[in-house]
């Protein structure tokens, strides 16, 4: 009785523990974004050289209108992380708001680059711009944000 309470417990708690990047992405569309944080705490924490989660917990601040704290993370993406695309997007992202349109094309162009990196781990090139352009002004020198 005992070895089975134990093993129920665990399963639980596997639960509660067991956040993915897409749940937190879901808790943030769905301005979830108190659970949202919580989950990608508890991600950058289990790993924290991963620019990409860095990434998305500054869009769960920035869509809930905390701009410092997104530009925080967004900053921490790029600092941990140089492999991946979109810690460039979010290098660029912080140059945008600053004013540095110039500077942040530059990093647009930086994650751009690094489709071939995308490629390299199995997706098409079709995905691989997809997963880039959905983070990208439509037009980097003249929109503003």
């Amino acid at each position: 009785m005992k070895t089975l309470f134990l093993i129920g417990a665990a399963f639980l708690s596997s639960l509660t523990f067991g956040q993915t990047l897409k749940d937190a992405i879901y808790k943030t569309d769905n301005e979830r974004y108190a659970d949202a944080i919580k989950d990608f705490a508890a991600l950058v924490k289990a790993d924290p050289m991963n620019g990409e989660l860095y990434f998305y917990y500054g869009d769960c601040y920035f869509d809930k209108g905390l701009v410092d704290s997104a530009k925080m993370m967004w900053n921490k993406s790029f600092e941990v992380d140089k492999l991946r695309a979109l810690p460039f997007v979010a290098a660029g992202r912080v140059l945008w708001i600053d004013g540095k349109k110039p500077e942040a094309k530059v990093e647009f162009d930086k994650a751009v680059d690094l489709i071939a990196y995308y490629i390299e781990c199995g997706y098409t090139t079709n995905e691989s711009i997809e997963m880039i352009g959905n983070h990208l002004p439509e037009h980097p020198i003249n929109n503003d944000p």
